[in-house]
C-alpha cells in the first residue's frame, strides 16, 4: 500500500528578481529538495515562475496559498518585493527577512558609520519591519551563508509552526 503525499507548505520568495535571480533560484531548488521521510514538507515558489509577468493580483490571489514569506533585501529597492512584505503581513504569515550586501573590494566590509543618506531600502525595513519588531536578519555578504541560513531558519519556523498545530488542536479537543 502507497502512501499518500503529505501537502507542502508553499513558501513565497520574494526580492528584486533582477539583484538576485540567481540566489531565489538556488533557494527554490534546495527548498524543494528538502525532504523528511521521503516527503517534501516544503515547496519554494518564486511568483514570476508561476504567472509569467508579476503583477498586484497575482501576489494577492497568491500570497493566500503561501505558508511562509521569505524577503531578501539587497541594493536595489523592488516595489513588488516591498508589496508582497505588505501583503504577506497583512495576512499574518510567518515573516523570515534577510537583508544582503555585497562586499565591495578587498578586506573586511567597513561598520556603517551612519554618515550619509538611508538607501530607500534601508528606508522601507525601518518602517515596515523593524518598527513592527520583525526581525531582520542580517546582513550577510556571502550567498551562500545567506541560504544555509534560511533553510535552518525554514526547518525552525515550521517547527513553530507544527508545535502551534498541535497545541490549538490539543486546546480544541479539550473543549
Amino acid at each position: 500500500m502507497e502512501e499518500e503525499p503529505v501537502e507542502s507548505f508553499s513558501v513565497f520568495i520574494s526580492s528584486s528578481q533582477e539583484e538576485f535571480e540567481r540566489l531565489r533560484t538556488n533557494l527554490r531548488d534546495a527548498i524543494n529538495a528538502e525532504e523528511f521521510a521521503r516527503q517534501r514538507i516544503m515547496r519554494a515558489v518564486l511568483v514570476e515562475e508561476k504567472r509569467g509577468s508579476v503583477i498586484r493580483t497575482d501576489i494577492e490571489k497568491g500570497i493566500d496559498g503561501y505558508a511562509i514569506y521569505v524577503g531578501i533585501f539587497g541594493q536595489v529597492y523592488s516595489d513588488w518585493t516591498a508589496y508582497g512584505f505588505r501583503m504577506a503581513r497583512m495576512r499574518g504569515l510567518p515573516l523570515l527577512v534577510y537583508r544582503f550586501r555585497r562586499q565591495k573590494g578587498r578586506g573586511r566590509p567597513r561598520k556603517h558609520d551612519g554618515r550619509g543618506r538611508r538607501s530607500k531600502v534601508e528606508v522601507f525595513l525601518e518602517d515596515e519591519a523593524k518598527r513592527f519588531d520583525i526581525r531582520v536578519r542580517g546582513p550577510y555578504s556571502s550567498e551562500n551563508s545567506l541560504e544555509d541560513a534560511m533553510l535552518t531558519d525554514l526547518a525552525l519556523q515550521v517547527a513553530d509552526m507544527v508545535a502551534e498545530i498541535a497545541t490549538v488542536r490539543k486546546v480544541t479537543h479539550r473543549s
